[in-house]
């Protein structure tokens, strides 16, 4: 479930609006509408284990090498996981959890460029990523009663949570912006600046 929203869904969401959105002249970038996906620090290439579906999505040669990595983890976890538990203590099943959400975000990621690349070449449409951080939502305030474990690291880590409204400000920004003024097209942005989708280190 967790692939098919953030990786699937994103992808299908964009084949579907595409037809619908304004082209512009083809291989100018922002010359036509824009795509932001909602990204994660999580997929940071640095939170994920040394091997073939990193080395993939660090540098994905099209769309279809993507689906690939991707269906190659679903059946290892398929293998490893018990959808009933069973045979696999809470901390296993959690690493699981927390290693299928890096791997979905960074597969976004590898999607966003990739994406990127072929609709400023076919429309003028630039494609970037945007990470907002921990914003208070319903769905964190789940995230944190359902697994007690993340409230202390979350807390060690000294993180913020966000407004709702800080959190979409780089969206809104990035949404509006003039593309000569913010060439944001591949990128990954978080708090409105450009980072690394390595490390998340910022770029200049």
């Amino acid at each position: 479930e967790t692939i098919a929203i953030n990786y699937m869904g994103n992808r299908l969401v964009i084949e579907a609006l595409m037809p619908m959105m304004r082209k512009g002249t083809p291989g100018v970038a922002g010359s036509g509408g824009r795509i932001l996906n909602m990204g994660s620090r999580s997929g940071l290439f640095d939170h994920l284990d040394e091997g073939e579906i990193k080395q993939t999505l660090r540098q994905p040669p099209d769309m279809s090498a993507i689906d690939t990595i991707i269906q190659q983890y679903i059946n290892e976890v398929k293998q490893t996981d018990d959808p009933k538990w069973a045979g696999i203590d809470k901390l296993q099943h959690w690493n699981i959890v927390s290693r299928t959400y890096k791997v979905s975000k960074a597969a976004q990621g590898a999607m966003t460029r990739v994406l990127n690349t072929m609709f400023i070449a076919s429309h003028g449409i630039p494609v970037a990523q945007v990470c907002p951080g921990m914003v208070d939502t319903d769905g964190l305030a789940d995230g944190m009663t359902q697994n007690p474990e993340s409230v202390a690291m979350f807390k060690a880590s000294g993180m913020k949570v966000k407004t709702v409204e800080e959190g979409a400000s780089t969206m809104v920004w990035l949404a509006l912006v003039r593309y000569e003024e913010e060439p944001f097209g591949g990128y990954n942005y978080a708090e409105g600046v450009k980072i690394s989708y390595e490390n998340g280190q910022v770029l200049q």
